[in-house]
């Protein structure tokens, strides 16, 4: 693990970066589907994606959530 600091010069807090390899797989499915839903959501407001259906950005944002969820309770488990 890589330990750095993240802000300004005035307030640093302490931040560990650790590799995706050694994170979970529920962790990994559920960052790879928020960022690539944010992605989808982002572009297709900048219409550049505006072809695609809506459905497809809802099935994303909810298989998103359901990963999430299911990630966190693994993790409580």
């Amino acid at each position: 693990m890589l330990l750095t600091t993240v802000g300004c010069h005035l307030f640093r807090v302490p931040f560990v970066i650790s590799p995706m390899s050694s994170r979970r797989p529920e962790t990994q499915l559920f960052i790879v589907l928020a960022v690539l839903t944010l992605a989808v959501w982002v572009l297709r407001g900048l219409t550049i994606l505006a072809f695609l259906p809506g459905i497809i950005l809802w099935l994303l944002l909810l298989t998103s959530i359901a990963t999430g969820i299911v990630s966190s309770w693994r993790s409580m488990h």
